[in-house]
């Protein structure tokens, strides 16, 4: 059925097509000749442009940070930072980072984490739903992990 009405609406959309006068192009002669260009060996060599500025080095010494950012760490002290959670996966590295914006959540989900560290998957779901626990929804994504959890509220300087 449905093949028939593709069929007859084709056919009724050609029809209707079919009733325009086709748009008809003037013959070639009446078409503006087309500006020549001159060949390739016959435009003026080329000049190079003047070093108009200095070029800029970088100072030496730690990189500068830019107006209105924090400080520039050196690539030692980010590695130190960073060195506990370099190898987590990304999804959980990006939840670590998100919620420690919410440090001063960390430790209360560390201490419900570790008071219901017994359930895991549905169980535990359940039990964060029956308790409508306040957190920030980063925070509670960090509820599964509780040794990360436990590790950033350990340390509130680092987190």
């Amino acid at each position: 059925m449905k093949i028939i009405g593709l069929v007859a609406g084709a056919s009724l959309a050609l029809a209707a097509w079919a009733q325009y006068p086709q748009q008809q192009y003037p013959p070639q002669q009446q078409y503006p000749p087309q500006q020549q260009y001159p060949p390739q060996q016959q435009y003026p060599a080329q000049q190079g442009y003047p070093q108009q500025y200095p070029a800029q080095t970088a100072p030496p010494g730690p990189p500068q940070a830019y107006p209105g950012q924090g400080p520039v760490m050196a690539p030692e002290q980010l590695d130190q930072v960073v060195q506990r959670i370099a190898l987590y996966p990304d999804p959980l590295l990006a939840q670590v980072l998100t919620a420690s914006t919410f440090y001063d959540q960390i430790p209360d989900a560390a201490a419900w984490a570790n008071e219901h560290n017994y359930l895991q998957g549905p169980a535990l779901a359940q039990a964060i739903a029956a308790d409508r626990l306040p957190f920030d929804p980063s925070v509670l994504a960090l509820v599964p992990f509780p040794s990360v959890l436990s590790m950033m509220a350990s340390d509130q300087a680092w987190t």
